[in-house]
């Protein structure tokens, strides 16, 4: 690895030697690295990932190409962007993986997909970067192309950075078994029986700096409207699920004509906060039984005849 190709921030960094690595690998050699950061709510696995992106997604000019909006939270945006142009060594993020990358038989063909087009997408060199809860939230096939796992573990916020652990993972070609290698540092112990000081191996921890506030606050506005739209789909699921079960469809009849007069006359109920008509908002619009009134399709062609 010649020092000469990395971008100075990246060389000059407090863990340079690392990020470089990763660097070259995408950018130098014909690779593509895939991240996954892990940890509970609250131990700055995101904001450590975006500044870790931040970091890593510049070209040989040193200037960071990674913005707010690179960040995605759905599976079929995410792989968009990924087989979208973009240039050799960019990051590609999908945060809050644990809504959809988990194990459920529901989701097993999104995983399948997602998994295909990481295979194919070498040729582009990108830099992949994931955060979930827990790595073991990852199906098999995804664990596999894992190469980093970072583990955050708490905020000092008197430094003002996030403290977390990086190991290397390895897959067995033949038996698919899974390896970690953490990085590790030396330390000198004091037995106190033997009155002697030995050698100690413990993992090493990494400092995570925060981003600008420029950067947060634009990525807040991003992940409060995306995690919006999420929650009314999750909340649409359920409300569908519900309709099947009971047959609650059944319990009103409208002619086109009348559900568009009828969605009409409960306008601000169906208006999400952008002010628009919300295909979620009236497929939760209820009778005075209590029962849905309009199913997927029929709330788009209402929203198309109104809008």
């Amino acid at each position: 690895m010649s020092d000469k190709t990395i971008p100075a921030t990246i060389k000059n960094h407090r863990y340079g030697e690392i990020w470089g690595k990763i660097w070259n690998e995408v950018n130098i050699v014909d690779g593509i690295v895939t991240i996954v950061w892990c940890g509970k709510r609250g131990k700055g696995k995101s904001m450590s990932c975006f500044e870790a992106a931040r970091l890593l997604d510049r070209g040989q000019d040193d200037v960071s190409r990674f913005k707010p909006t690179d960040i995605k939270f759905v599976p079929g945006e995410f792989l968009r962007g990924l087989t979208g142009k973009y240039p050799r060594g960019k990051v590609h993020v999908l945060d809050d993986a644990g809504l959809h990358l988990y194990k459920s038989d529901a989701l097993k063909e999104i995983l399948k997909n997602v998994s295909k087009v990481l295979q194919n997408i070498r040729y582009k060199h990108p830099i992949i970067m994931m955060n979930l809860p827990h790595f073991e939230q990852l199906m098999k096939d995804a664990r596999t192309m894992t190469d980093i796992y970072i583990e955050m573990h708490k905020i000092d916020r008197k430094r003002k950075v996030a403290l977390g652990s990086i190991q290397i993972l390895k897959v067995s070609s033949f038996s698919g078994e899974l390896y970690r290698y953490g990085i590790s540092q030396k330390e000198e112990k004091i037995n106190s029986e033997l009155g002697i000081t030995v050698e100690h191996w413990k993992p090493k921890a990494f400092m995570f700096d925060k981003p600008p506030k420029d950067f947060v606050k634009a990525y807040k506005l991003v992940e409060h409207k995306e995690k919006d739209a999420i929650n009314q789909r999750i909340i649409s699921k359920v409300d569908a699920d519900q309709e099947a079960e009971y047959g609650a469809r059944n319990a009103s009849r409208f002619t086109f004509p009348q559900a568009v007069d009828y969605v009409k006359n409960r306008l601000d109920e169906v208006k999400g906060k952008n002010g628009k008509i919300s295909v979620s908002k009236i497929m939760l619009l209820i009778n005075e039984q209590g029962n849905t009134l309009f199913g997927e399709n029929m709330a788009h062609r209402i929203k198309g005849a109104m809008s």
